[in-house]
């Protein structure tokens, strides 16, 4: 965590310095405040996952710092300008670490004699986790792309009104990104003992519940792209096809999300470097002429791209390295 903090913020002070980018410069610093407390969270997110404690899980991830985000917000009910709101969020993250470390604490995670060895188990960590790391940063580099091409060549109210339907869009993936958090551990553990009956199984009860919830959410969106988005503003309501577009992208990543993981965790997590690389390259080409044309609709059709693309790349590997077509035995 530390390290990859270290990385991005090196990386974003190059950035500054080579694009002079008028938001990423006004709140650079509130960035660097919130990289590696927001990073950190993630890990201790990741580490109750693999002890079974879901719901620190689900609170470290997104229901935590954006409960008391929320409640912080409703307690100084007046105007707030986004130094105020950014700082709430620095405040709510922070508050979330000194929990959540206390609470590892109590639980014994800092154990002598597990770290007993500890500079070489951190070794041992820090190079089979570079793949992993590599994915990660890949994948939340074409997100960002994408956002700053739109702010780079449209107007703030065109990435104000795609950011929104991104928002809304993600819902659909709610239920299948938890599942898929909760659910990644056992796919190590059933790989290395070959059980892989019982990992088949899994996989199948995971894209079955993925299927039940996320189409009839992604159904909604579409039919009433208008209505939903009025929620936030008859401004809003013009981003209807933008939603429709996201929803899709959303739905088919939902549903064969499952797939990065299966392929991360049972040894081929350097095939899973390589695709995610080849993808967010092909988005970033074809992501520069679609929003220069095409606005907040043209970035639209480039994540959602992005998203099937990968998609569909992933479900042939895994079959191709495991033998497994997730979707072929739902349907069946």
């Amino acid at each position: 965590c530390f390290f990859s903090s270290l990385i991005f913020s090196a990386g974003l002070f190059v950035f500054s310095i080579l694009f002079s980018h008028e938001i990423i410069g006004q709140y650079v610093f509130y960035i660097l405040l919130a990289i590696f407390p927001f990073g950190f969270i993630i890990v201790i997110s990741t580490y109750f996952q693999s002890t079974g404690k879901i719901i620190f899980a689900i609170l470290c991830l997104n229901g935590g710092y954006q409960f008391l985000l929320t409640l912080l917000l409703l307690a100084t009910p007046i105007s707030r300008g986004a130094d105020d709101l950014l700082n709430f969020f620095l405040v709510s993250i922070m508050f979330l670490n000194i929990i959540f470390i206390c609470c590892i604490f109590k639980l014994s995670f800092f154990n002598r004699e597990i770290y007993a060895n500890s500079f070489i188990e951190v070794k041992k960590l820090a190079v089979y986790s570079v793949d992993f790391m590599m994915t990660n940063v890949l994948w939340q580099l074409s997100n960002f792309l994408i956002i700053f091409l739109l702010s780079v060549f449209s107007v703030p109210e065109s990435l104000g009104v795609y950011s929104v339907a991104l928002r809304v869009a993600l819902l659909v993936s709610f239920v299948s990104f938890s599942l898929n958090k909760v659910i990644s551990p056992n796919i190590s553990k059933y790989h290395l003992s070959d059980r892989k009956s019982d990992l088949f199984k899994m996989i199948n009860i995971s894209y079955l519940l993925s299927l039940s919830f996320v189409t009839p959410a992604c159904l909604i969106l579409i039919m009433f792209p208008s209505f939903i988005l009025g929620y936030f503003g008859d401004e809003f309501t013009s981003a209807s096809p933008i939603l429709v577009v996201l929803a899709l992208g959303q739905m088919i990543a939902s549903i064969t999300g499952i797939n990065s993981f299966l392929l991360q965790m049972t040894g081929n997590q350097k095939i899973m470097k390589k695709l995610t690389f080849k993808c967010v390259s092909i988005s970033a080409v074809l992501g520069i002429p679609l929003v220069y044309f095409f606005e907040a609709y043209g970035a639209a059709i480039a994540y959602s791209g992005n998203l099937i693309l990968i998609s569909l790349v992933t479900t042939y590997y895994v079959y191709k390295k495991l033998g497994y077509s997730p979707l072929a035995r739902v349907l069946l």
